[in-house]
This record gives C-alpha cells, sequence and structure tokens, in this order.
C-alpha cells in the first residue's frame, strides 16, 4: 500500500512557479523506513523510480537513494542507542544529509555537467532539499499518526515528545506550503498578464 501511494503521490506533484514542483512521494518511503526498517527501502526507491519522469535525470536516483541509506542508518544507530524511532530526529537527519551532501551533489550535477547557469542551480537544488525535508516531515507525522491509531486500540502510551515534535512541524509545514502555493499562483498571473501586455 505504501510503495503505490508513494508512486501515485509523485503523480501529483506541487507545482511552485511554471515547472518547479515538488515531489512528495517520498514521504511514504521515509514512513516505511520507520516503519519496517531495511525492507522500508524498497517503498523509497519504488517513490523515486516513479519521480524520474518528472526529474528527467539520473543524479535524482542516486542521490536519493544515498539519503534512504543515511536515514536508515541512522534509525538504526538511534535503535542501537534505544532511542525512540517517533522522536522526531529523522526530519533533522535528512535536513543534515542535504546540508552536507544531498545539496552539494545536485548543484555540482546541475553546474558541471547540465550546464545550467549558479543562481538557477541553487535554486534546483535548493528545491530538492526542500522537497527531502517536506517528505521527512510527512512521513514522520504520518508515523506518529499511525502510532497514536495504534496506542488507542492497545490503550498504551505514545511518547509525548514525538507528538509536540510532529504536531509542530506538521503546524509550520501546512501554512507555510500554502503560502508558497499562493504567491507562485500571484507570480505566474503577473508573468502571464505582463507577457500578454507585451504581445499587445
Amino acid at each position: 500500500m505504501c510503495t503505490g501511494l508513494a508512486v501515485a503521490l509523485n503523480h501529483w506533484p506541487l507545482t511552485l512557479f511554471f515547472h518547479s514542483e515538488l515531489l512528495l512521494g517520498g514521504s511514504f518511503g521515509v514512513l516505511a523506513l520507520l516503519l519496517w526498517g531495511w525492507p522500508g527501502l524498497l517503498v523509497g526507491f519504488a517513490a523515486l523510480l516513479g519521480a524520474q519522469p518528472h526529474l528527467g535525470h539520473g543524479l535524482a536516483l542516486i542521490n536519493g537513494t544515498a539519503a534512504l541509506l543515511w536515514l536508515q542508518l541512522f534509525l538504526q544507530r538511534n535503535q542501537r542507542r534505544h532511542q525512540p524511532r517517533d522522536s522526531g530526529r529523522v526530519v533533522l537527519a535528512a535536513l543534515a544529509y542535504w546540508l552536507t551532501l544531498g545539496a552539494v551533489l545536485e548543484l555540482a550535477w546541475y553546474q558541471g555537467m547540465l550546464g545550467i547557469v549558479n543562481p538557477l542551480a541553487l535554486a534546483m537544488a535548493t528545491r530538492e532539499m526542500l522537497a527531502a525535508v517536506l517528505c521527512a516531515v510527512i512521513g514522520n507525522a504520518l508515523y506518529v499518526g499511525w502510532l497514536l491509531m495504534r496506542a488507542r486500540r492497545r490503550r498504551s502510551a505514545v511518547a509525548l515528545r514525538g507528538v509536540l515534535f510532529a504536531l509542530l512541524t506538521a503546524l509550520l509545514t501546512a501554512p507555510a506550503l500554502a503560502l508558497v502555493k499562493l504567491r507562485a499562483a500571484q507570480v505566474h498571473r503577473q508573468v502571464l498578464n505582463l507577457q500578454e501586455a507585451q504581445m499587445l
């Protein structure tokens, strides 16, 4: 089910500016890692394959797979230290990967291999980092939601810290995405109006 949802979600990306899109199917890949560990990599890899028609270059598959491996190794390390998976640290791990390696690889690819000028390359690399961190936020929130439903059935407890982190990140992310989407639509209309005015 997670695999199907991951692939399907990538077919309906969140469009920001013109053809700049955020692919959020990887959120189910993060959820699968939190639920099942190493077998969850299959869900994440399926999401990456489903994203290829939108991204159009092989580095996204390599970088995305490396990011999934990074997250799984991070979760495995935390498990050995008896740290709960619902603490939200997976979001920080995703951000750390993209700040230290992921965005650098994307930037080098766009500039060195595709010859894209620096400001645009930086914007595209930032978009990929934003999408990956958003996937971690959504995946973590889905995992905490699943824990809450399971706890309700079993009449058990869920760590308050994890619930608060998931709730806070969701409350910050949803309005921010709505504002970005609204502003993108406004800019899109302004550009179209300007083009129409120039044609008259």
